[in-house]
């Protein structure tokens, strides 16, 4: 186990940021097949159950690293930091109908930590708003609604271009 707790925690430094290993994380989490070929028999379906047992111990290992790197992302807005904790949440639900009893207390864990850390309940994150211009506006004219303060459309030119 430790083995494979250990290139987990390499996705983690290996990514340049939390962003990219919650990426990594998620993508482990929702794609790991191994090949279930071991043939009729005991030996076989012993096989079987072990590539199983092995898809949902890294699977598990991988909700939580990528709960570990969610809670570290600098998130850009309100609703990007809500979407990646539903997707998350989809995850761990996705998980608690084929765990044991221990895993599930690990899984009910982790979702209180999205519930709390994502997004970071001390930062006030921007929501996403679409605003259609009816053509072509000065920054200025588009700072007043925007930020109540016609001044900073020189910061509106600077993020544009």
């Amino acid at each position: 186990m430790s083995t494979i707790r250990g290139a987990l925690d390499g996705i983690f430094a290996a990514a340049r940021n939390a962003r990219g290993s919650l990426a990594a994380y998620s993508a482990l989490a929702q794609s790991l097949r191994l090949p279930r070929d071991g043939g009729l028999g005991a030996g076989g379906l012993g096989l079987d159950r072990l590539a199983g047992a092995t898809e949902g111990l890294v699977r598990d290992l991988a909700l939580g690293g990528a709960v570990r790197a969610a809670v570290r992302v600098p998130w850009d807005s309100l609703d990007e930091a809500l979407a990646a904790r539903s997707g998350l949440l989809a995850l761990l639900d996705a998980r608690l109908e084929e765990s044991d009893p221990a895993t599930l207390t690990a899984i009910g864990s982790l979702a209180t930590i999205l519930g709390e850390h994502v997004p970071p309940p001390r930062e006030h994150l921007p929501r996403l708003r679409w605003i259609v211009l009816p053509g072509e506006l000065p920054a200025a004219v588009l700072a007043y609604p925007l930020y109540a303060d016609p001044t900073r459309g020189e910061e509106i030119a600077a993020d544009v271009i």
